[in-house]
């Protein structure tokens, strides 16, 4: 996930059960499970089809480590979500805060592995949410 989708989770919907009749994931997802339906920020207005991620016990957990995470590189920065699907609470739109907040994070994962976000995501050394 690219680091604007990330903080777009804030905005995703979330379906158990509940998909409109209209919708053509009603065949497919109405059996029990929750989902998190997200539009990638960078294709959001084309015609593309959302994210349908599966909301199993991993991704809770891997949201709360990654807060743990970001409340030591961001202390008192106060962009973390109370919603433990959801990882930041600020606008996306403000590229000021999140350049600043990215930018800290890629200096650390920098330091750590040797590699910058984008070489890091295209080898596989974050952790995909998908």
């Amino acid at each position: 996930m690219y680091n604007s989708d990330i903080v777009a989770l804030k905005d995703a919907e979330y379906k158990c059960n509940d998909f409109d009749k209209k919708d053509p994931y009603l065949n497919i997802f109405n059996d029990g499970n929750k989902y998190i339906i997200h539009r990638r920020v960078k294709t959001k207005n084309r015609s593309n089809d959302d994210l349908v991620i599966t909301i199993n016990d991993y991704i809770p957990f891997l949201l709360n480590n990654l807060k743990k995470l970001f409340k030591i590189t961001h202390k008192g920065e106060n962009i973390l979500s109370s919603n433990k699907l959801t990882l930041f609470d600020y606008d996306l739109n403000n590229l000021k805060v999140h350049k600043r907040i990215w930018g800290r994070y890629q200096k650390k994962l920098i330091k750590l592995l040797d590699y910058n976000f984008k070489t890091a995501k295209e080898k596989e050394l974050i952790v995909d949410f998908y």
